[in-house]
């Protein structure tokens, strides 16, 4: 089983790889990211499953099994702490496929366009069958099981929880009524009301500071979350 040792000592060394790749990215490795005894242990299981990888030479991690629509920055911009939320959002992805069940095939790391959603509204969905692996604009998704949303801390889970609490309230609207600092978690009450997830998991490093919920559909420009113990594990229905 890795420890949070082995992460870190997989970090250096694709940092190492960054940095070689470019003169300009001279800087040590020398951060010492608090992570989790869980974000070590799932990390690392998924590079060990193939889930992921990170590219040296451009410090983005690859994620083809896991549909690769989008890039992900692992090391932007030039520093190897900046990995933090990358490290916990795959970790929990692992732990959906390892721990819940999930296969790899229902799972899309970073969701892309869809409706008024943009890309990247999402840290993951969980489809109830496999995505579609041939894709265009119309393409037919599967339902959504799982939406997903990765965040470094506690008091991000908060935020983030308030930003969409306001949005509901408000019902329809654009993300240009909110301040810039708020355009970033509208984009997830967005990313619910075009992907109608079942439910809606939100990540920390932290256990305790996980919540999940469960969506219901309110009416057409709005939901409720409600609050449950844990999501569901994956139930094969397959004949």
């Amino acid at each position: 089983m890795s420890t949070i040792e082995d992460l870190h000592k997989f970090i250096s060394e694709k940092w190492r790889e960054y940095c070689a790749a470019d003169p300009i990215r001279l800087a040590p490795y020398n951060i010492r990211v608090p992570f989790t005894d869980w974000e070590a242990r799932f990390f690392m299981r998924g590079f060990e499953l193939g889930l992921f990888d990170v590219t040296g030479s451009d410090g983005i991690i690859i994620y083809g099994r896991l549909g690769g629509e989008t890039k992900k920055n692992f090391f932007y911009p030039r520093k190897p702490g900046n990995c933090r939320e990358a490290v916990t959002q795959f970790a929990a992805i692992t732990e959906l496929i390892e721990a819940y069940g999930y296969p790899a095939e229902n799972v899309l790391a970073e969701s892309v366009k869809r409706g008024k959603s943009q890309r990247y509204a999402l840290d993951a969905l969980v489809f109830e069958c496999p995505r579609p692996t041939i894709r265009h604009a119309d393409a037919l998704w599967p339902p959504v099981s799982i939406a997903m949303e990765a965040k470094s801390n506690a008091g991000q889970v908060k935020k983030l929880m308030r930003q969409i609490d306001e949005c509901q309230q408000r019902g329809s609207h654009d993300n240009g009524v909110h301040t810039l600092a708020a355009r970033c978690d509208h984009a997830k009450f967005q990313g619910i009301l075009d992907w109608q997830p079942a439910y809606f998991w939100v990540v920390s490093p932290i256990y305790k500071d996980r919540a999940s919920y469960l969506v219901r559909r309110v009416n057409e420009p709005s939901f409720s979350l409600e609050r449950v113990e844990d999501i569901p594990k994956f139930i094969d229905t397959t004949p």
